[in-house]
Protein backbone atom coordinates (compact mmCIF):
# COMPACT_ATOMS: atom_id res chain seq x y z
CA UNK A 1 0.00 0.00 0.00
CA UNK A 2 2.61 2.50 -1.06
CA UNK A 3 4.68 3.87 -3.90
CA UNK A 4 7.33 1.35 -5.00
CA UNK A 5 9.39 3.63 -7.23
CA UNK A 6 9.44 6.85 -9.21
CA UNK A 7 11.64 7.92 -12.12
CA UNK A 8 11.86 11.02 -14.26
CA UNK A 9 11.21 9.70 -17.75
CA UNK A 10 11.99 12.68 -19.99
CA UNK A 11 14.19 15.71 -19.99
CA UNK A 12 12.21 18.83 -19.01
CA UNK A 13 10.20 20.77 -21.54
CA UNK A 14 10.42 24.56 -21.59
CA UNK A 15 9.06 27.59 -23.40
CA UNK A 16 9.14 31.37 -23.09
CA UNK A 17 6.37 33.75 -24.12
CA UNK A 18 6.54 37.25 -25.63
CA UNK A 19 6.45 38.80 -22.14
CA UNK A 20 9.51 36.85 -21.04
CA UNK A 21 7.61 34.44 -18.79
CA UNK A 22 9.28 31.04 -18.67
CA UNK A 23 7.41 27.73 -18.28
CA UNK A 24 8.90 24.30 -17.53
CA UNK A 25 7.46 20.79 -17.28
CA UNK A 26 8.98 17.75 -15.60
CA UNK A 27 7.37 14.31 -15.99
CA UNK A 28 7.78 11.30 -13.71
CA UNK A 29 6.59 7.71 -13.88
CA UNK A 30 5.45 6.43 -10.52
CA UNK A 31 4.60 2.82 -9.65
CA UNK A 32 2.17 2.08 -6.82
CA UNK A 33 1.26 -1.35 -5.41
CA UNK A 34 -2.31 -0.53 -4.41
CA UNK A 35 -5.30 0.42 -6.53
CA UNK A 36 -6.54 2.55 -3.63
CA UNK A 37 -3.49 4.80 -3.74
CA UNK A 38 -4.57 8.19 -5.02
CA UNK A 39 -2.97 11.36 -6.43
CA UNK A 40 -1.98 12.67 -3.01
CA UNK A 41 0.04 9.51 -2.32
CA UNK A 42 1.77 9.86 -5.68
CA UNK A 43 2.53 13.57 -5.13
CA UNK A 44 3.95 12.92 -1.68
CA UNK A 45 6.34 10.27 -3.01
CA UNK A 46 8.09 12.68 -5.40
CA UNK A 47 10.12 15.09 -3.19
CA UNK A 48 9.17 18.30 -5.02
CA UNK A 49 6.61 20.58 -3.41
CA UNK A 50 4.43 23.37 -4.70
CA UNK A 51 6.19 26.78 -4.83
CA UNK A 52 9.62 25.13 -5.06
CA UNK A 53 12.00 26.71 -7.60
CA UNK A 54 12.79 24.93 -10.84
CA UNK A 55 15.99 22.87 -10.83
CA UNK A 56 17.22 20.07 -13.08
CA UNK A 57 20.82 18.93 -13.20
CA UNK A 58 22.97 21.95 -14.09
CA UNK A 59 19.85 23.94 -14.98
CA UNK A 60 18.14 26.24 -12.45
CA UNK A 61 15.64 29.09 -12.53
CA UNK A 62 14.98 30.41 -9.05
CA UNK A 63 12.18 32.67 -10.30
CA UNK A 64 10.15 29.85 -11.86
CA UNK A 65 8.04 28.16 -9.20
CA UNK A 66 6.19 24.86 -9.22
CA UNK A 67 2.55 25.92 -9.46
CA UNK A 68 0.78 22.81 -10.76
CA UNK A 69 0.91 19.07 -10.11
CA UNK A 70 -0.91 16.64 -12.40
CA UNK A 71 -1.24 12.90 -11.62
CA UNK A 72 -3.09 10.24 -13.61
CA UNK A 73 -3.07 6.44 -13.95
CA UNK A 74 -1.58 5.18 -17.23
CA UNK A 75 -2.03 1.43 -16.91
CA UNK A 76 -2.03 -1.60 -14.64
CA UNK A 77 1.25 -3.54 -14.62
CA UNK A 78 2.53 -6.70 -12.96
CA UNK A 79 -0.71 -7.78 -11.38
CA UNK A 80 -1.39 -5.37 -8.54
CA UNK A 81 0.98 -2.60 -9.56
CA UNK A 82 -0.24 0.65 -11.14
CA UNK A 83 1.70 2.99 -13.39
CA UNK A 84 1.11 6.72 -12.93
CA UNK A 85 2.21 9.74 -14.95
CA UNK A 86 3.06 12.66 -12.68
CA UNK A 87 3.74 16.08 -14.25
CA UNK A 88 5.04 19.19 -12.51
CA UNK A 89 4.58 22.59 -14.14
CA UNK A 90 6.73 25.60 -13.22
CA UNK A 91 6.45 29.17 -14.42
CA UNK A 92 8.02 32.56 -13.68
CA UNK A 93 4.80 34.58 -13.88
CA UNK A 94 4.42 37.07 -11.01
CA UNK A 95 2.55 35.96 -7.92
CA UNK A 96 -0.11 38.24 -6.53
CA UNK A 97 0.38 39.06 -2.87
CA UNK A 98 -1.93 40.11 -0.09
CA UNK A 99 -1.30 41.34 3.42
CA UNK A 100 -0.54 39.36 6.55
CA UNK A 101 -2.12 41.58 9.18
CA UNK A 102 -4.85 44.15 9.81
CA UNK A 103 -2.64 47.23 10.01
CA UNK A 104 -0.35 46.96 6.98
CA UNK A 105 -0.69 46.76 3.21
CA UNK A 106 2.82 45.34 2.81
CA UNK A 107 3.53 41.86 1.38
CA UNK A 108 3.57 39.02 3.93
CA UNK A 109 7.09 38.62 5.29
CA UNK A 110 8.11 42.13 4.27
CA UNK A 111 10.56 42.69 1.42
CA UNK A 112 11.62 39.01 1.36
CA UNK A 113 8.35 37.09 1.77
CA UNK A 114 8.20 33.39 2.39
CA UNK A 115 6.77 31.19 -0.35
CA UNK A 116 2.97 31.51 -0.36
CA UNK A 117 0.78 28.51 0.30
CA UNK A 118 -1.81 27.58 -2.33
CA UNK A 119 -5.19 28.97 -1.21
CA UNK A 120 -6.85 25.57 -1.64
CA UNK A 121 -4.66 24.20 1.17
CA UNK A 122 -5.46 26.99 3.63
CA UNK A 123 -8.72 27.62 5.39
CA UNK A 124 -10.13 30.95 4.22
CA UNK A 125 -9.33 33.10 7.27
CA UNK A 126 -5.63 32.15 7.00
CA UNK A 127 -5.28 33.19 3.37
CA UNK A 128 -3.47 36.44 2.52
CA UNK A 129 -5.72 39.42 1.97
CA UNK A 130 -6.13 40.44 -1.66
CA UNK A 131 -5.53 44.16 -2.19
CA UNK A 132 -6.03 46.32 -5.27
CA UNK A 133 -5.40 50.01 -5.80
CA UNK A 134 -7.12 52.43 -8.17
CA UNK A 135 -8.30 56.05 -8.36
CA UNK A 136 -11.69 57.72 -8.03
CA UNK A 137 -12.55 60.87 -9.99
CA UNK A 138 -14.67 63.50 -8.22
CA UNK A 139 -14.92 67.27 -7.76
CA UNK A 140 -13.87 69.52 -4.88
CA UNK A 141 -13.97 73.19 -4.03
CA UNK A 142 -11.07 75.14 -5.51
CA UNK A 143 -9.60 77.20 -2.66
CA UNK A 144 -6.06 77.74 -3.96
CA UNK A 145 -4.58 78.81 -7.26
CA UNK A 146 -1.63 76.43 -7.60
CA UNK A 147 0.68 78.81 -9.44
CA UNK A 148 4.41 78.90 -8.75
CA UNK A 149 3.40 80.84 -5.65
CA UNK A 150 0.04 79.42 -4.46
CA UNK A 151 -2.55 82.02 -3.59
CA UNK A 152 -6.23 82.06 -2.58
CA UNK A 153 -8.71 81.57 -5.41
CA UNK A 154 -10.41 84.99 -5.21
CA UNK A 155 -11.49 87.58 -7.74
CA UNK A 156 -9.46 90.75 -8.40
CA UNK A 157 -11.28 92.55 -5.58
CA UNK A 158 -10.10 89.84 -3.16
CA UNK A 159 -13.64 88.53 -2.82
CA UNK A 160 -14.93 84.95 -3.24
CA UNK A 161 -16.63 84.08 -6.50
CA UNK A 162 -20.39 84.18 -6.14
CA UNK A 163 -21.08 80.52 -6.78
CA UNK A 164 -17.65 79.24 -5.78
CA UNK A 165 -15.24 77.30 -7.96
CA UNK A 166 -15.03 73.54 -8.45
CA UNK A 167 -12.23 71.43 -9.87
CA UNK A 168 -11.95 67.79 -10.92
CA UNK A 169 -9.63 65.60 -8.85
CA UNK A 170 -8.55 61.96 -8.80
CA UNK A 171 -8.29 60.50 -5.32
CA UNK A 172 -6.43 57.26 -4.46
CA UNK A 173 -8.62 54.30 -3.57
CA UNK A 174 -7.94 50.68 -2.66
CA UNK A 175 -9.93 47.52 -1.93
CA UNK A 176 -9.36 44.56 0.37
CA UNK A 177 -10.87 41.07 0.16
CA UNK A 178 -10.61 38.71 3.13
CA UNK A 179 -12.53 35.95 4.87
CA UNK A 180 -14.04 35.40 8.31
CA UNK A 181 -15.67 32.36 9.92
CA UNK A 182 -19.40 32.56 10.60
CA UNK A 183 -18.81 32.71 14.36
CA UNK A 184 -16.15 35.45 14.12
CA UNK A 185 -18.00 38.13 12.17
CA UNK A 186 -21.35 39.87 12.46
CA UNK A 187 -23.28 41.53 9.66
CA UNK A 188 -23.83 44.63 11.80
CA UNK A 189 -20.19 45.59 11.13
CA UNK A 190 -21.09 46.45 7.55
CA UNK A 191 -23.56 49.06 8.83
CA UNK A 192 -21.31 50.25 11.67
CA UNK A 193 -18.24 51.00 9.54
CA UNK A 194 -19.51 51.81 6.06
CA UNK A 195 -19.16 55.52 5.21
CA UNK A 196 -17.10 56.24 8.33
CA UNK A 197 -13.60 57.72 8.73
CA UNK A 198 -10.70 56.14 10.63
CA UNK A 199 -10.43 57.71 14.09
CA UNK A 200 -6.92 56.32 14.62
CA UNK A 201 -4.12 55.37 12.23
CA UNK A 202 -5.00 52.38 10.01
CA UNK A 203 -3.37 50.59 7.07
CA UNK A 204 -0.44 53.01 7.26
CA UNK A 205 -2.63 56.12 6.98
CA UNK A 206 -3.01 58.78 9.66
CA UNK A 207 -6.30 59.32 11.50
CA UNK A 208 -8.93 60.97 9.31
CA UNK A 209 -7.35 60.10 5.93
CA UNK A 210 -9.49 57.05 5.03
CA UNK A 211 -13.21 56.69 4.37
CA UNK A 212 -14.83 53.25 4.08
CA UNK A 213 -16.86 53.56 0.89
CA UNK A 214 -17.85 49.90 0.50
CA UNK A 215 -18.41 47.01 2.91
CA UNK A 216 -19.93 44.02 1.10
CA UNK A 217 -20.25 40.46 2.41
CA UNK A 218 -21.27 37.11 0.97
CA UNK A 219 -21.54 33.71 2.74
CA UNK A 220 -20.13 30.43 1.41
CA UNK A 221 -19.37 26.88 2.54
CA UNK A 222 -15.81 25.50 2.61
CA UNK A 223 -13.66 23.36 4.92
CA UNK A 224 -16.86 21.89 6.38
CA UNK A 225 -18.14 25.20 7.77
CA UNK A 226 -19.67 28.53 6.76
CA UNK A 227 -17.57 31.60 6.03
CA UNK A 228 -18.07 35.19 4.93
CA UNK A 229 -16.16 36.81 2.10
CA UNK A 230 -15.69 40.49 2.96
CA UNK A 231 -15.05 43.07 0.23
CA UNK A 232 -14.10 46.51 1.53
CA UNK A 233 -13.12 49.68 -0.34
CA UNK A 234 -11.40 52.77 1.04
CA UNK A 235 -10.88 56.22 -0.43
CA UNK A 236 -7.96 58.40 0.63
CA UNK A 237 -8.63 62.07 1.43
CA UNK A 238 -6.62 64.50 -0.70
CA UNK A 239 -6.47 66.92 2.24
CA UNK A 240 -5.29 66.06 5.75
CA UNK A 241 -8.67 64.51 6.55
CA UNK A 242 -12.27 64.19 5.28
CA UNK A 243 -13.53 67.32 7.05
CA UNK A 244 -15.10 69.88 4.71
CA UNK A 245 -13.36 73.25 4.39
CA UNK A 246 -15.67 76.15 3.57
CA UNK A 247 -14.69 79.79 3.13
CA UNK A 248 -15.89 81.89 6.06
CA UNK A 249 -18.10 84.46 4.34
CA UNK A 250 -21.52 85.97 4.80
CA UNK A 251 -23.74 89.03 4.67
CA UNK A 252 -23.88 89.60 8.46
CA UNK A 253 -21.39 89.94 11.31
CA UNK A 254 -21.94 88.37 14.72
CA UNK A 255 -21.04 89.64 18.20
CA UNK A 256 -20.75 86.71 20.57
CA UNK A 257 -20.80 88.88 23.71
CA UNK A 258 -24.19 90.37 22.86
CA UNK A 259 -25.46 87.48 20.72
CA UNK A 260 -26.27 90.03 18.06
CA UNK A 261 -26.17 89.98 14.26
CA UNK A 262 -25.58 93.06 12.15
CA UNK A 263 -25.96 93.54 8.41
CA UNK A 264 -22.77 94.24 6.48
CA UNK A 265 -23.27 97.42 4.48
CA UNK A 266 -21.61 98.56 1.30
CA UNK A 267 -19.21 101.43 2.03
CA UNK A 268 -20.12 103.21 -1.21
CA UNK A 269 -23.88 103.57 -0.77
CA UNK A 270 -24.51 102.25 2.74
CA UNK A 271 -26.90 99.56 1.47
CA UNK A 272 -26.72 95.94 2.74
CA UNK A 273 -24.39 93.78 0.65
CA UNK A 274 -26.09 91.23 -1.57
CA UNK A 275 -23.06 88.93 -1.99
CA UNK A 276 -21.10 87.21 0.82
CA UNK A 277 -18.19 89.13 2.27
CA UNK A 278 -15.22 87.25 3.75
CA UNK A 279 -15.27 86.95 7.53
CA UNK A 280 -12.36 86.57 9.95
CA UNK A 281 -13.37 83.32 11.66
CA UNK A 282 -14.77 85.18 14.71
CA UNK A 283 -17.86 86.74 13.18
CA UNK A 284 -16.22 89.96 12.00
CA UNK A 285 -15.36 91.28 8.54
CA UNK A 286 -11.97 90.13 7.27
CA UNK A 287 -9.38 92.70 6.25
CA UNK A 288 -8.51 91.09 2.91
CA UNK A 289 -5.55 93.42 2.43
CA UNK A 290 -3.69 92.10 5.46
CA UNK A 291 -5.22 88.73 6.33
CA UNK A 292 -5.52 85.44 4.48
CA UNK A 293 -8.97 83.93 3.86
CA UNK A 294 -10.33 81.84 6.73
CA UNK A 295 -11.77 78.39 6.02
CA UNK A 296 -14.08 76.75 8.55
CA UNK A 297 -13.88 72.97 9.04
CA UNK A 298 -16.99 70.82 9.30
CA UNK A 299 -17.04 67.10 10.07
CA UNK A 300 -18.93 65.52 7.19
CA UNK A 301 -18.62 61.86 8.23
CA UNK A 302 -18.64 59.95 11.50
CA UNK A 303 -15.14 59.21 12.78
CA UNK A 304 -14.95 55.72 14.29
CA UNK A 305 -12.34 53.46 15.86
CA UNK A 306 -11.49 50.87 13.18
CA UNK A 307 -9.61 48.45 15.46
CA UNK A 308 -12.33 45.83 14.87
CA UNK A 309 -13.45 46.84 11.39
CA UNK A 310 -13.02 43.25 10.19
Amino acid sequence: MAVISYEEVNQPEANIDQDGNRTYKRTFQVISDDKLDGPNTIATAVPISLWQSYSYGHDTDVYALCKAQDAKVISRVNGDQWLWSYTLTYDSKPLAWGVSGADTLAPPGGSTPTDPQPPSQQQPDLRPWVIRGTGVTSTKALTLDFSSTPKPALNSAKMPFKDGLQTEVSAPSFSITLYRALANWNQSKATLYRNTVNETAKFGYAAGRLRCTKYDWSPFWEFNQYWYQLDLEFQVALDDDWDARILDAGTHTYNSSTNDWKEIRNKLDGKPVTSPVMLNGSGGVLNAATSAPVYLKFRTYVWRDWANIV
